[in-house]
C-alpha cells in the first residue's frame, strides 16, 4: 500500500471573505439556462430546457446526468439559471435596501447627512480597524467642538487631518473579532444609522429637495407616500429661485456651483413628482441605487459589510457591482435532486418548488412578449405574436398592456419571494410549500434537526436518583439499560469460553450478548427464543467461515456483549458548562431499578439535584476510548 506523506504548507490563511454571487458568477456556475415552463411531457419524461432538464441532474434513478455522467446517487446536482427580462428584488436583502433608500435623496442621489458626519464616520471606522478605540472618542470631541463653533467644513477637515497626522493609525490591522471591538463597531454603525437613515428630515441637506417618506409593501412594492405638503413645495421653489438669483449675481465664479442649481424644467419635474404618491418599480430603484453607489460607495461599503467591494468585483461593471445583491437579474435554479419529482399511481407530478420555477419562466416569457408589443406600438409596426402567447396575454388581469405588465411583474416578484421564504406569499390562504428559509430555520430545520440534533448510539438517558451505597466513582445502571448497551468484545482463545456463555444466555438474560460480527463485517443477530441458533454460533467463534477464508480485514469475530459491572461509562448532565459536567464512572448494574443512581458527593460537580434532573450515559466502544476514560 502506497503511503502518502503530508508536508506543511508555506502559506497561511489570513482570513475569509463571504460574499454573494453576482449575476455573471451565477451564469458561469450554471450549466444551462432554462427557457421552457413545461417540466414534464405527457409521457412523464423531462423536457429539454425545462426545470427538470437532465443537465441539472438525473430525473430518476434510471437516468444519467448530462453534465457529469453520474447516476442518481453519485451526481451532486448542478445549478441552472433563469435570465429575467426585468429585475426583481432580492427578498433576503430587501430590508437593507429599504433602510438605505430611506436615508438617501433620490434627487441628488446622496446620503441625507452632512459631509462632516460622513467623514467623521469613515475616520472612526479606520481607527477601529487598527484597534485604536481611544482615538474614536477624540474624533467625536473634535466634531462636537466644531459644531458648537460653527466653523466652515474645510476647517473641520483640517482639524481631523491634523489630529490624524499627530496620531496616525497603527501599521498593524486588528480585525473586529473580539467582543469589545465588535460592540464598539455595532454602536458606531447604530449611531450613524440613527442620525442618517432613521431620522426624518424635511429637506435634503445637500440639494434642499423636500424629503418624502418611503413605504414598503410586503417585500414586493416601494412607494413614495404623499407626505410633502404644499407649504414644503412652495418653500422648495423659493429656495430654488434664491439659488438662481445668486447664480446670476456670481457669474464669475467657477462651475462647481452648477451641480447645485436646478433648471426650470427639472424643477417642474421634481414638483410634479412630489405632488402625489409615486410607485417605484425594481428597475427604477436599480437605476437610482447605481447613482447612489457612484456617489457614496465608500460610506455605504463601511455601513454595510455586504457592499464591500472584493478584488474580484469590478466597480465599473454594473453586473459585477456589489449593489447587484439587492436585485435578481439572473435567478439561480436548484438542482433537480433537491426538488425530486413526486410519483403517485404510476404518474409523475412536479415538486411544489419546481412549480414555482415553471411559473417564473412563464411569467418571464409573457413579460418579454408584452415589452415587444409595447415597442411595436410605439414604433407603429404591425404586431404579430404567437397564438398561444397572445391568448395568455388576453387572459391577464389589467385593462391596458402597461397594467398587465405591472401585474405580471408583481406576480413574478411574489413567486421569487416564496422560493426563499414561503411566508412572504400572501396570495392564498391555503397551504404553501416550504421555502429555503423554512427548510433551514427552527428546531425542525436542516441544521438543528439533522446536523446538530442527531441522536448518538450506545447512549442512555434517565432520571437520576440518590444512592449512598455505591462508590463515588460508580454510577448505578438499570438492568434494562445494560441489556441494550453493548460493547464489541474481540474473540480470543483467552475469553472464548466466557463469550460462549454470554451468547448462550442471549439478549434477554444479563449478562448476555445481542449480536455477533463476522470477519467480513456482517452482523448476525442472536435470537432470544432460539437456543439451537445461539449454540451453533457459540461453537463457531474460533472457526473461520469458509466463504471468508481469504479475508484480511478482520482476523477474529466480535461479540456485542451486554454492559456489565466494571465497564467505564461517561456520565453527562446538561447544560455542559465546564469539564466536570461530563466524567467517567465505573458501571454498576442494578437489577430491578428504573433510574440512574448517583452518589451524593457527585452532585456539586454536575450541579445536580434529585428533583427530576436527567442525565446521559455514553458507553465507549473500543479499548482506546476505555483507556482514555479511565486515565483522563
Amino acid at each position: 500500500m502506497d503511503t502518502i506523506n503530508y508536508y506543511p504548507s508555506d502559506t497561511t490563511i489570513g482570513g475569509l471573505l463571504y460574499s454573494n454571487y453576482t449575476s455573471e458568477e451565477i451564469r458561469r456556475l450554471s450549466v444551462k439556462e432554462l427557457t421552457s415552463s413545461q417540466a414534464i411531457d405527457r409521457l412523464g419524461a423531462p423536457v429539454s430546457g425545462g426545470p427538470y432538464d437532465l443537465a441539472l441532474g438525473p430525473f430518476d434513478k434510471n437516468d444519467r446526468c448530462f453534465t457529469c455522467g453520474q447516476g442518481f446517487v453519485a451526481c451532486p446536482g448542478h445549478l441552472g439559471h433563469i435570465s429575467l427580462v426585468l429585475p426583481v428584488y432580492n427578498p433576503v436583502f430587501f430590508r437593507n435596501l429599504v433602510n438605505v433608500l430611506r436615508g438617501c435623496c433620490l434627487h441628488c442621489h446622496t446620503i441625507q447627512c452632512s459631509n462632516a458626519e460622513k467623514y467623521l464616520f469613515s475616520m472612526q471606522m479606520l481607527y477601529l480597524k487598527h484597534g485604536q478605540t481611544n482615538e474614536i472618542d477624540n474624533l467625536q470631541s473634535i466634531y462636537k467642538l466644531w459644531v458648537l463653533e460653527r466653523k466652515s467644513l474645510d476647517t473641520f477637515y483640517e482639524q481631523i487631518n491634523e489630529h490624524m497626522k499627530l496620531n496616525p493609525p497603527s501599521s498593524t490591522k486588528i480585525e473586529s473579532t473580539t467582543k469589545n471591538l465588535l460592540a464598539i463597531r455595532q454602536q458606531l454603525i447604530k449611531d450613524f444609522e440613527s442620525r442618517t437613515f432613521k431620522s426624518h428630515k424635511k429637506f435634503c441637506p445637500n440639494c434642499n429637495t423636500p424629503s418624502r417618506s418611503l413605504r414598503a409593501d410586503s417585500h414586493t412594492k416601494l412607494f413614495y407616500s404623499q407626505a410633502v405638503s404644499n407649504k414644503q413645495i412652495k418653500a422648495y421653489q423659493q429656495r430654488m429661485s434664491n439659488v438662481r438669483q445668486k447664480k446670476k449675481m456670481d457669474d464669475d465664479d467657477d462651475d462647481d456651483d452648477d451641480d447645485e442649481v436646478i433648471d426650470n424644467t427639472e424643477e417642474e419635474l421634481v414638483t410634479k413628482m412630489m405632488s402625489g404618491q409615486m410607485y417605484l418599480t425594481p428597475l427604477d430603484v436599480l437605476k437610482h441605487f447605481e447613482k447612489i453607489w457612484a456617489n457614496e460607495k465608500e460610506v455605504l461599503g463601511i455601513y454595510l459589510a455586504t457592499l464591500r467591494s472584493s478584488p474580484h468585483h469590478s466597480i465599473t461593471n454594473v453586473y459585477n457591482n456589489p449593489i447587484s445583491l439587492f436585485f435578481f437579474e439572473v435567478l439561480p435554479v436548484l438542482p433537480s435532486k433537491f426538488r425530486p419529482v413526486l410519483s403517485f399511481n404510476d404518474q409523475k407530478f412536479e415538486n411544489p418548488k419546481t412549480v414555482r420555477y415553471s411559473s417564473i419562466i412563464q411569467d418571464n416569457q409573457l413579460i418579454k412578449e408584452l415589452l415587444l408589443l409595447k415597442d411595436k406600438q410605439t414604433s407603429d409596426i404591425p404586431t404579430s405574436t404567437h397564438s398561444r402567447s397572445s391568448s395568455l396575454i388576453n387572459t391577464l388581469r389589467g385593462a391596458t398592456n402597461e397594467e398587465k405588465l405591472n401585474n405580471l411583474w408583481l406576480k413574478m416578484q411574489i413567486t421569487v419571494n416564496s422560493i426563499f421564504d414561503s411566508s412572504l406569499d400572501n396570495r392564498s390562504g391555503g397551504r404553501v410549500a416550504k421555502g429555503i428559509r423554512q427548510v433551514i430555520e427552527k428546531k425542525e430545520g436542516l441544521f438543528r434537526m439533522h446536523m446538530m440534533g442527531k441522536r448518538v448510539n450506545y447512549a442512555g438517558r434517565s432520571v437520576i436518583s440518590p444512592d449512598p451505597f455505591i462508590a463515588i466513582y460508580e454510577v448505578g445502571i438499570p438492568e434494562i439499560f445494560a441489556k441494550k448497551l453493548t460493547y464489541p468484545e474481540l474473540v480470543t482463545p483467552h475469553n472464548v469460553h466466557e463469550l460462549r456463555q454470554l451468547i448462550l444466555n442471549g439478549p434477554d438474560v444479563h449478562p448476555g450478548a445481542n449480536f455477533v460480527e463476522l470477519e467480513d463485517g456482517t452482523i448476525r443477530r442472536l435470537l432470544p427464543n432460539n437456543l439451537s441458533q445461539r449454540t451453533a454460533v457459540a461453537k463457531l467463534l474460533l472457526t473461520r467461515e469458509k466463504q471468508h477464508g481469504n479475508t484480511t480485514l478482520m482476523s477474529t469475530k466480535k461479540v456485542y456483549r451486554h454492559l456489565r459491572n466494571g465497564d467505564y461509562v461517561l456520565a453527562n448532565r446538561q447544560p455542559t458548562l465546564h469539564r466536570p459536567s461530563i466524567q467517567a464512572h465505573m458501571a454498576r448494574v442494578l437489577p430491578g431499578e428504573k433510574t440512574l443512581r448517583l452518589h451524593y458527593a457527585q452532585c456539586k460537580s454536575y450541579n445536580a439535584d434529585f428533583d427530576g434532573d436527567e442525565m446521559n450515559i455514553h458507553l465507549p466502544q473500543n479499548e482506546l476510548t476505555r483507556a482514555e476514560a479511565a486515565e483522563l
